[in-house]
């Protein structure tokens, strides 16, 4: 047999072979029922988001498996992606949601913590979105002035170390000099939304805008609640956050100091705004069904149905992004320096 044969003979078994994991791969769904872990109870942001992105990957992965959703709340966000991590399979057949905050508990040391958010497959990001604090409009607290100059400090609930409704208000006080009074205990949104009608707490801080529109969409409408502070989105060509386009009379928390080294840790935390909805499978899911999986999200989340959804719910187009970024820009993230981190653990315990 000449050489040219050989070769040809090789690339004829080779497709052949991928063919056949190819086909493999596209089977595997079949019949099969994929769950999306949510870390926090029903009713609240992540459990609206993730059902809607279960409502539509399905129709995008090969054998158009079912998906269900599973609410895993506890643990401030972190026993969802602990499972996921250290119980779940490793079949690319559980998949979580993870709240954008828990970052920086693995950054800072929290216990708790036994993942490695270096080592799971981020699966894709819905969308970036802007960190607002809410207060009561019959409370003194309606500016973040008024806030700093009140007798008694603003009663704000938070769920974990690793929410957003525990960072977000720590970051404000250490930027801008407020002191919020913190009270945990609290699950999720609803929870603090049943506790601010019931006067124990004077607003909501560290929810999401996405989660806002869909979570506490009478009490804005009705004007009891006020948004005083924001994250902001990121805009590269002023290297800084301005104002969410929606929301242009609510400062940001960048605007609001100019002082370089606050500023660096402001920008360290806001990344949850930018990855803000992001969905992850185990560490050791098969490359090609992480392939598959990521491929079948950025579908489903540009689709016009899925897009016609979240525009109903919300009120706002999504901004999703791949997989493959959110990956590579997390690993950046947790690769900060020591001097980084230590001011994240300053700020967050």
């Amino acid at each position: 047999m000449n050489k040219g044969m050989a070769r040809l003979l090789c690339l004829a078994a080779a497709f052949v072979l991928l063919g056949v994991t190819a086909s493999a791969a596209k089977d595997f769904y079949e019949g099969k029922t994929i769950r999306i872990l949510v870390p926090y109870p029903p009713g609240g942001g992540y459990d609206i988001h993730s059902r809607l992105v279960a409502r539509h990957l399905g129709q995008h992965l090969p054998g158009n498996p079912r998906v269900i959703v599973q609410n895993m709340p506890g643990g401030g966000g972190l026993i969802a992606p602990n499972y996921l991590y250290n119980v779940a399979k490793q079949d690319g057949t559980v998949l979580s949601s993870l709240g954008r905050n828990i970052y920086v508990d693995q950054m800072v040391g929290t216990e708790g913590v036994k993942f490695d958010l270096n080592k799971v497959r981020w699966i894709g990001n819905e969308t970036e979105d802007t960190t607002l604090g809410y207060m009561l409009t019959n409370t003194p607290y309606t500016s973040i002035e008024a806030i700093r100059s009140a007798k008694r400090p603003p009663n704000i609930g938070y769920s974990g170390t690793g929410s957003s409704y525990y960072q977000f208000p720590r970051l404000i006080d250490y930027a801008l000099g407020t002191k919020i009074k913190l009270i945990g205990g609290y699950a999720g949104t609803s929870p603090i939304k049943l506790a601010m009608a019931g006067g124990e707490l004077d607003g909501i801080v560290g929810i999401a805008y996405f989660s806002a529109l869909g979570a506490l969409t009478d009490e804005i409408n009705a004007g009891t609640l006020k948004a005083v502070i924001q994250s902001g989105v990121w805009d590269a060509k002023s290297a800084g956050f301005v104002r969410h386009p929606d929301l242009p009379d609510v400062p940001t928390i960048w605007e609001l100091t100019t002082d370089p080294a606050k500023r660096k840790t402001i920008k360290l935390m806001n990344t949850a705004d930018v990855i803000s909805r992001p969905f992850i499978a185990g560490p050791n899911v098969p490359e090609e069904r992480v392939k598959m999986l990521r491929d079948a999200f950025w579908a489903a989340v540009n689709s016009e149905a899925f897009k016609k959804d979240a525009k109903q719910l919300f009120g706002l187009v999504t901004v999703p992004s791949k997989g493959e970024f959110t990956e590579e820009y997390m690993r950046e993230v947790l690769a900060a320096s020591p001097e980084e981190v230590i001011t994240l653990q300053k700020v967050v315990k």
